[in-house]
């Protein structure tokens, strides 16, 4: 059993963290140090994990704090941007080993690392395709496939039935794109779409684009008729392609177009922010208004369909 120590234990990365290192049988945290929450009982600031870590509380960054991990086998920084600079010396002279999930240590050219994704993506549809699965890639600030025309290009090179895009509006609004430019990665990734994230975020200055996104940001993400992806216009283009892309979708055995909601990604992980069946619920209704607007039909389940689905009608 390897002893971890997480250093920005309660943020996005942080939470998400400690949900995947709970159900590692070979990891034991030991350690989660987080200044805004510094006292607080994990399960107390997340309670779905209550029951794995009992009694882990959050514990200041101090500078013992950051001496302690030196005793550990396995230390995780899930800081903001900037902030590992400051803490790496402490620690470089230390047994753990340092795993830093900021992006102090990264080159800033993501085509720097575009043969490499390739490569490693490629490998991981035709692992895919073998078990009848399809992979999803989506467009995602701060990785190498942060744009809509780089994500179009990894779906070029990789070639592979295996291999769909996923596009999200909010992720790339969130960098600095206009709601033009959004709309034109939409267009760059239409012959590799697979399925589309639903969530939006208020409009963020220019100055940020080609910069890393920090965690605060993601406080701003909101429902997807109160931000500026331009979903009306997106939806509106979609309805357009169904007809082919379901074809596609169904020869990989995929029933059909799907609209993935994300209500739960604003500051907080699927554990904070606002996730939860109401959330769910706002999200919904916020999608309904935008098809509405796009003059796209749909139909939402109701008593009868769940009469006939159950064998009861």
């Amino acid at each position: 059993m390897l002893s971890v120590g997480i250093i920005g234990a309660s943020g996005f990365t942080g939470a998400e963290l400690l949900r995947l290192l709970a159900g590692h049988p070979d990891l034991d945290v030991q350690l989660a140090a987080a200044d805004t929450q510094a006292g607080v009982a994990v399960g107390d600031l997340y309670p779905s994990l209550r029951g794995e870590y009992p009694t882990l509380a959050f514990s200041p960054t101090t500078d013992d704090v950051v001496a302690a991990c030196g005793n550990l086998d396995l230390v995780f920084l899930g800081l903001p941007h900037g902030a590992s600079q400051s803490l790496m010396p402490q620690m470089m002279g230390s047994d753990a080993v340092i795993i830093d999930l900021a992006a102090d240590f990264r080159l800033a050219d993501p085509a720097d690392y575009l043969e490499q994704a390739v490569d490693q993506i490629g490998r991981i549809a035709e692992a895919c395709h073998r078990s009848d699965l399809t992979f999803g890639l989506e467009v995602e600030a701060n990785l190498v496939g942060r744009t809509g025309h780089l994500l179009a290009e990894i779906y070029r090179r990789v070639n592979h039935p295996g291999l769909v895009l996923v596009f999200d509006a909010a992720n790339l609004i969130v960098q600095g794109f206009s709601t033009t430019e959004v709309y034109r990665q939409w267009e760059a990734m239409k012959p590799g779409l697979g399925w589309v994230h639903i969530k939006d975020y208020r409009k963020v200055s220019g100055k940020a684009r080609g910069k890393h996104v920090d965690e605060h940001m993601l406080d701003n993400f909101v429902p997807a008729d109160r931000g500026a992806g331009g979903h009306e216009r997106i939806l509106a283009d979609l309805k357009t392609m169904l007809p082919s892309l379901s074809k596609k979708l169904e020869r990989r055995g995929i029933p059909g177009v799907f609209l993935d909601l994300e209500p739960h990604v604003r500051g907080g992980g699927q554990f904070g922010g606002t996730s939860g069946p109401d959330g769910m619920g706002v999200a919904l209704r916020s999608l309904c208004r935008v098809l509405d607007t796009a003059k796209v039909a749909y139909h939402l389940r109701d008593f009868d369909d769940l009469l006939a689905a159950r064998g009861l009608a």
